[in-house]
This record gives C-alpha cells, structure tokens and sequence, in this order.
C-alpha cells in the first residue's frame, strides 16, 4: 500500500481534493484484486485495461485522479442509493460501497454481458453491489421502487435519459461526460424544485459505455490512406519529419491507394493486401506513431504520476 500512499501524496501536491474518506477507501481497495496487468501504469495516475475482446475493444478502469474526482463529485454519504453505468471493472463500484456503507446500495449496469460476469466475480463478496446487464441504455432496466440519490454514468453519452431524470430524486445528483465519441464535457446535474441544473466539471475524453462500441471499425485502403494523410500535417508542420520519412509515408499513401477493389480491412483479417502492407511498413507506422505521441503528450494530464516517469501509452483520454 506504500505505493497508493505515496499517490495520494502526489495527488494532493497537485491539487486533486483527496478527502480524507476517499483516502480511507482507496488505501483499503488494493487494485491487483480488479486487474491482472498494468498496475504500475495505475499508480503513476495512469487508466488501466480490465477486459479486452477478441475483435480490439477494450475496457478500462480511470486514472486515479480522474476516480477520485468522480467520487468527489457524489458527494457520497452513508445509506445512499447510487447507479453506476458502465462498469470500471468493479473497482469503483467497491470504493463507492464503502463511502455509502452496508446500509446503501450500489446498483451496476453495463451492456455487455463479459463486463457484467467480470465485475460479479471481483465483487461478489460485497454484499450491498448488484450487476445488471442494460441493453437499452435509454429504456429504464428494472423497477427501481426507490428513489435515486445518485447517478453516476461512466462513459461518453450525448444526453440525459428522460428515465434517468425522471428517478432521481430531489437534490440528488447525475455525474456523466456528456458529448461526442471525440469531445465530452463532464457534467454534474442537480435536482432542484423538479428541474435538472448543470455544473461543467471541465472537459474530457472517456471511451464508450458498451465496449463493442470500442471495437475498432473496419477501414478501407484509402481511408487510411486519408488518415495518414491528416496525421503528417501537424508533424510537417512542427518540423518532427525529416524529408525520407515524409517520401516514406508519401509512398504509403500511394500503394494504400493503389490496393485492389479498397477492400475494407478488419482487425481480425488475416488474408488481406493492406494487412501485408501495414506488416511491410511497420518501422514507417512505429516512427510516425512516437511522433504524434510526442506531439499530443502534452494533451494527456496525470497528475498524480511522479515527476520521473513519462508514459506514453494509454487507453483512453482522460484529463
């Protein structure tokens, strides 16, 4: 726990509120129990994956300051009734039952049926989490019969629910990032006198609720021709390439553009021209990748990382 301790230090030396409950809670909720891999990345403030599919999609839990702010903004307190929507691998549904204690509830919802057998094994020996599979996120998924204190939906959304609106209660509270799958704004609505009122908690990137939705698309030859193009303009214009890499590329775009019938290329596609041109071309993807990563890093917030560590790898933006 040395390690969560010392985050906490780094998050507060930031300015990332760290109340003392929170503290409590995250220094007793060790998150090896949640994930397999990648709990390094997660004590320099950094996402973690808990579930991949076979077609790429992934599912993370949030960076540590983005966890805390999030918990933060529920203002949790003992017995309360709190939706999560989009499961965060269990981890944040245990921090929250232990902010609400026995005698609140915390109800799960999440569209895919991996996701809700994964968080039901790493919580199923907290007794007030429930799972429940939701396959339209706008239809309300069960009776509720109680009213709602707090909902907290933990992936891109374009709006509000009217069933969401309709059972929370007065004076309770709905945190979601509210946008497009390439910009949100994290908001918190207040009840007040049967109207929702909102507060901008700032602007954020997080991945989809339904993890197929994160499940790369099929591309075509000259679409990625397309991007490759869009990519190299901004590190022409930062000076990042020099003239063979910049011929490399060129050359690319030209044999992507010249693929027979632009067949759309799958991530599970084996037997496919553009599969052999992307193996043929790996250094030209691996030296344009470091340098959009060195272009964009600056975009990636981690507060609570320690002043000698630089990742440059992630699965989801989150500032």
């Amino acid at each position: 726990m040395d390690e969560m301790v010392e985050l906490v230090a780094r998050l507060r030396s930031a300015g990332v509120e760290v109340t003392p409950e929170i503290e409590d809670v995250m220094l007793e909720t060790p998150i090896c129990e949640f994930v397999d891999k990648g709990i390094k990345a997660f004590y320099h403030d950094r996402p973690v994956v808990f579930l991949k599919t076979k077609e790429g999609g992934t599912k993370t839990i949030s960076a540590p300051h983005m966890i805390v702010t999030l918990l933060h903004q529920m203002e949790l307190t003992p017995r309360r009734n709190v939706v999560i929507i989009g499961a965060k691998g269990g981890y944040l549904a245990s921090l929250v039952s232990k902010l609400i204690g026995r005698e609140g509830q915390v109800l799960v919802f999440d569209p895919s049926e991996d996701v809700i057998d994964y968080v039901e094994k790493k919580t199923e020996e907290i007794t007030n989490i429930s799972c429940h599979l939701l396959k339209d996120f706008f239809r309300e998924p069960i009776s509720f019969g109680f009213p709602l204190h707090r909902v907290l939906i933990t992936g891109q959304i374009p709006f509000i629910p009217e069933w969401i609106q309709s059972k929370i209660e007065e004076g309770g509270f709905i945190t979601a990032p509210i946008g497009d799958e390439f910009e949100q704004n994290l908001t918190k609505f207040e009840k007040q006198s049967g109207e929702l009122l909102e507060t901008s908690l700032g602007p954020v990137m997080f991945g989809p609720v339904d993890i197929k939705d994160s499940e790369p698309e099929p591309i075509s030859a000259s679409e990625m021709a397309d991007v490759l193009n869009s990519l190299i303009s901004p590190l022409i214009e930062y000076e990042l390439l020099d003239k063979s890499q910049i011929e490399s590329i060129q050359r690319l775009v030209e044999d992507l553009m010249g693929t027979k019938d632009n067949m759309n290329y799958a991530y599970s596609d084996e037997d496919h021209p553009m599969r052999d041109l992307i193996q043929e071309n790996e250094e030209v993807f691996h030296e344009l990748w470091s340098k959009l990563e060195f272009v964009f890093e600056s975009h990636l917030s981690s507060p609570g990382a320690p002043d000698h560590v630089s990742y440059k790898q992630h699965e989801d933006f989150i500032p």
